[in-house]
């Protein structure tokens, strides 16, 4: 299984520092690179004269490197001016000092090609990083550099030119071993990799002791005490041990912390590889700290190489998992929301035949009955059973049935400060709408009741009261919707989405509260039933819109309603419809009356003939089509339900069409998606279930009006 691609950021480049942060690095590396270069140079400096390190290991090189590595290419003059400038403190000729200067620089500048090119992490956390490493930097650009340097010291130092192929491989061993001794370490830190050894402070400190200490004892010993260097390699498991639980960091440390005393005691003679010249000691110790290097480096490499496929994989199976859960919920969304619109269509029809009989009844007894009051009370009743209908409708997704243009930022100011006043004084209460915002087509109902929700849930979230909420609105390029934060699985498809957002600074939520938060009866609140973010994810996705909820424990949640912006013109205000004077006896017109439930048949019959209509009853598709093939001529409205068996109102109306194009309808539906598309796709008026004998009255009216003006 491949590795993922690392984070853009991870690759080499300085385009996440700003200015001064850049400014800030720069200075410490440079100040780093002069301190370890006069100790290199002059050690007699700082107390050590017996210690001639220059020919041994160039720390300075690995210092620059990661500092390039860092910067970029902005630091590579940095790194001519300081390497020129510290070749001229400690005596050397100005031409040598250029010369040391441009190829330190070159060295850099080829390194940070080399490795850009071949897309090298700055982390150094896979295998082939430290592999080009190796092989780019501390091999082929430190050879370029060295050779170089060299040349301006046999030109401007008066050294014997027949030593030049001798002064190079030292110039560039040296060079190449700084690198591998401060680079990676460098680049870890930057990394932050040293979390790693905070969490487990101990055992990082145990490793670094004993990786110590054996150094000193092993390259702090008289020659004449090592019989052998059998023991040389007896800290290398140390390192593989820092390697394995600390990953680069830790074998990049390990090292460093081997080397320095086997550098150190070597060039005062002492240690394994003490020889009669310290030139001969030189190479074994070259080849004893490349191999220590580059296998705890390696070693590192692949352990996190190893570990990022496992979290890849983790991750993939996580994704997985919750994209599983995600379509499992839809699909029971979906099935909930049939049954709740099945139930609702079925409810509806309830609610017309109790509330047309209560109203008929209400009408015969007169004001002044004893049974009036109970009448009143029934009617009650049905109307908020018909509210709790339409909140099924909410939850199914199906609920708009009083479409009309909403002014966003008028409806977040509204409900924000009809809701303030239930809230806590310790409340703090933001709002920042833009006057801008686009109005967006839908139930201004269905969106008030959205974010009155959204705000009572986020009050809920408070402590106490105590806190800050923030709504606002605006427009939302699509560029912003962030797929891991949306609880829904379409975005709003238009050219401007709009947003309403809620924030607040509360609890905040786990992962698994925010997973079922849209459950229905789903709560973490004492008291309370759970719909009313149930409700709200329904009334978002009816309006064609999307839902967005980022949230952690104790870090506040924010929640964001994205819907479809609308430049349609506010529709003029509905008229107001006149109580219904009953006309029965006089015949103003036929009425083919289409309805499955004999119930609603009865008492809509009952409600058109107060109106002065004469009524034909179908009780299904089939049936209607028959009646109104044979009296075509003498029906004047149909007034008809969409869900019947048989033959539904769609099909039974595309039937008519075709023997009368001009058919006058009226469509009637408990549970129609949208009542408007409705509408407009065939041309029809739909009355939506349960309604009152006003609004029968106004749609009958309106379809009579209609078939005149036709005549």
């Amino acid at each position: 299984m491949s590795t993922a691609v690392p984070d853009r950021r991870s690759f080499i480049h300085s385009d996440d520092l700003d200015r001064s942060a850049w400014i800030r690095s720069a200075i410490g590396y440079a100040v780093a690179y002069t301190v370890a270069a006069l100790v290199t140079l002059r050690p007699e400096w700082f107390g050590l004269a017996e210690v001639r390190l220059d020919n041994v290991v160039w720390l300075g090189s690995g210092i620059t490197l990661a500092a390039v590595l860092r910067l970029g290419p902005g630091f590579i003059p940095m790194v001519f001016v300081v390497e020129m400038t510290t070749t001229l403190v400690v005596g050397d000729a100005l031409g040598h000092a250029v010369g040391s200067g441009m190829g330190n620089a070159l060295e850099c500048a080829i390194a940070l090609i080399l490795l850009r090119s071949t897309r090298a992490s700055i982390r150094m956390g896979r295998a082939r990083d430290v592999v080009a490493l190796v092989g780019l930097a501390a091999g082929l650009s430190a050879l370029l550099g060295a050779g170089i340097s060299t040349w301006s010291l046999i030109t401007f130092e008066g050294i014997d030119s027949e030593g030049f192929t001798r002064i190079w491989l030292l110039w560039w061993l040296t060079h190449a071993n700084g690198m591998l001794l401060v680079t990676p370490l460098l680049m870890s830190i930057n990394a932050g990799e040293l979390q790693l050894a905070r969490r487990r402070p101990f055992e990082a400190m145990a490793i670094a002791t004993l990786v110590l200490l054996l150094g000193v004892l092993l390259f702090g010993a008289e020659p004449s005490a090592i019989g052998a260097r059998r023991l040389l390699y007896v800290p290398f498991p140390f390192l593989l041990w820092a390697a394995f639980r600390f990953r680069l960091v830790g074998a990049s440390s390990a090292n460093l912390l081997l080397s320095l005393p086997a550098i150190v005691g070597t060039a005062l003679g002492r240690g394994p590889f003490a020889a009669a010249t310290p030139n001969d000691a030189l190479v074994p110790l070259w080849v004893f700290m490349a191999v220590n290097a580059i296998t705890a480096l390696l070693v590192a490499g692949v352990v996190e190489e190893r570990e990022r496929e496992v979290e890849a994989r983790l991750q993939a199976e996580e994704e997985r998992r919750r994209l599983s859960e995600r379509m499992q919920r839809g699909q029971r969304a979906e099935s909930l929301g049939m049954l709740a619109g099945g139930i609702a269509h079925d409810f509806n029809n309830l609610l017309v035949t109790i509330l047309g009989n209560a109203e008929i009844a209400e009408r015969r007894l007169g004001e002044d009955h004893p049974a009036g009051k109970s009448i009143a009370e029934i009617t009650r009743a049905s109307q908020r059973a018909s509210e709790l209908c339409r909140q099924m409708l909410a939850f199914a997704g199906r609920g708009r049935v009083s479409n009309g243009v909403i002014d966003i930022a008028e409806v977040a100011v509204e409900m924000t400060e009809l809701l303030s006043v239930s809230f806590s004084d310790e409340t703090v209460l933001e709002v920042d709408v833009d006057p801008e915002t686009p109005n967006v087509w839908g139930d201004v109902t269905q969106i008030r009741r959205v974010v009155l929700n959204l705000l009572t849930n986020a009050n809920d979230a408070l402590r106490d009261g105590r806190g800050r909420i923030r709504v606002s609105t605006g427009r939302i390029d699509p560029s912003e919707i962030r797929g891991m934060d949306l609880v829904t699985d379409a975005r709003p498809k238009a050219a401007a989405i709009v947003h309403i957002t809620v924030e607040d600074d509360g609890i905040g939520m786990t992962d698994e509260v925010r997973e079922r938060i849209f459950d229905p009866f789903y709560t973490t609140k004492a008291m309370g039933r759970g719909l009313g973010l149930a409700a709200v994810i329904g009334i978002v996705r009816a309006h064609g819109g999307a839902l967005e909820v980022r949230s952690a424990p104790e870090k506040g949640a924010r929640f964001r309603v994205l819907l479809p912006g609308s430049s349609v013109r506010a529709r003029p205000t509905p008229e107001i419809r006149e109580p219904v004077a009953d006309r029965r006896g006089e015949i103003l017109g036929t009425v083919l009356l289409v309805e499955d439930e004999a119930s609603v048949r009865e008492v809509v019959t009952e409600m058109l003939a107060e109106l002065g209509m004469d009524v034909l009853q179908a009780g299904d598709g089939v049936e209607a089509v028959e009646i109104f093939t044979e009296k075509r001529a003498s029906i004047d409205v149909v007034l008809m339900d969409l869900t019947m068996p048989r033959m539904n109102g769609y099909e039974a109306l595309g039937r008519m069409r075709e023997i009368d194009p001009g058919v006058n309808v009226v469509l009637t539906t408990g549970n129609a998606d949208e009542p408007e598309a409705v509408a407009e796709k065939w041309g029809v008026r739909v009355l939506p279930k349960p309604y009152r004998s006003s609004e029968l009255s106004s749609e009958i009216r309106k379809a009579l009006e209609r078939r005149v003006a036709r005549t």
